[in-house]
C-alpha cells in the first residue's frame, strides 16, 4: 500500500513539473521569438537566460526521477554523469542568477555612456557583453564543479552517494556558515587539529570570496544603484 501511495505521489508530481515545464517553456519560446525579431540592445543575453532556463529545468527534471529511483547511480555509470548533472546545476543558477544584473548594467553603458558605446561600436560591445557573460559563469563555475561545492544540490549528492558526509557536515556548530561559504565536501582529508596548509586556505579563501561576490551580484542592491544613474540620465 504505501509503495501504491508513493508511486501516486511521484506521478502526480511528475505530472504537475511537466505542466508547470510546459508553460514555462511556451513564455520562453515566445520571448525569444519576440527578442530575435525586435534585436534591442539586451536580446542576446536575454534569449541566453531563456535557453539556460529551459536546459536547466528540464534537466533538472529528469535527473531529480532518476535519481530518486536509482539511488548512488555513480554505481552504475561512475561519478562522470554526476559531475556533467553537477555543472549543468552551478552553470545555469549562475547564469540565472546574474542576469538582471547583466541586463542593468548593459543598459548603464548604452544610457549613461552612450556616447563611448557608439564609438566603441554597440553591436561589438553586445558581442563583448555576450562572451563576458558566458565566460564569468564558467570561471566560476569549475572551481566549484572541482571543490566539490554540492551542498545546494541534492540530486547531485544522491548520485554521488556522499549523503552521509553531507550528514556529517551539516551537524557541525558551523554548519551553515559552512555550507553557504566554504567549499568542505573535498577537503583532501584535512585534519581539524592540524595546522591548516596553505592549499587549503587558499581554496577555502576563493569560495567565500566567490560566494560573497554572487551574493552582491545576486542582492539587487548592484542593479538599483545602476537604475539610480540610469534614471538620472534619463531626466536630464
Amino acid at each position: 500500500m504505501e509503495t501504491i501511495t508513493y508511486y501516486k505521489e511521484n506521478n502526480l508530481l511528475l505530472g504537475t513539473q511537466l505542466i508547470l515545464y510546459a508553460i514555462g517553456s511556451y513564455i520562453q519560446i515566445k520571448v525569444i521569438s519576440t527578442c530575435r525579431k525586435e534585436k534591442d540592445k539586451v536580446w542576446q543575453i536575454t534569449i541566453t537566460n531563456s535557453i539556460t532556463m529551459m536546459i536547466l529545468f528540464s534537466f533538472g527534471m529528469i535527473f531529480e526521477n532518476v535519481t530518486s529511483h536509482v539511488p548512488v547511480m555513480s554505481q552504475y555509470t561512475g561519478e562522470w554523469i554526476c559531475f556533467i548533472a553537477a555543472f549543468i546545476y552551478i552553470y545555469g543558477t549562475l547564469m540565472m542568477g546574474v542576469h538582471s544584473f547583466v541586463v542593468s548594467l548593459m543598459k548603464f553603458v548604452f544610457i549613461v555612456y552612450h556616447e563611448t558605446a557608439f564609438t566603441f561600436g554597440e553591436d561589438k560591445l553586445k558581442k563583448v557583453f555576450f562572451v563576458v557573460n558566458l565566460v564569468h559563469a564558467l570561471v566560476l563555475s569549475i572551481p566549484a564543479l572541482i571543490f566539490h561545492d554540492f551542498h545546494h544540490y541534492p540530486e547531485v549528492i544522491e548520485c554521488l552517494g556522499i549523503r552521509e558526509k553531507v550528514l556529517e557536515h551539516s551537524n557541525t556548530s558551523n554548519a551553515a556558515i559552512d555550507r553557504t561559504f566554504f567549499c568542505k565536501l573535498n577537503d583532501g582529508g584535512y585534519n581539524k587539529d592540524a595546522e591548516p596548509q596553505l592549499s587549503y586556505i587558499l581554496k577555502q579563501s576563493f569560495c567565500a570570496t566567490r560566494t560573497v561576490w554572487l551574493l552582491a551580484l545576486c542582492s539587487n542592491l548592484p542593479e538599483g544603484v545602476l537604475y539610480h544613474y540610469i534614471f538620472r540620465k534619463m531626466r536630464r
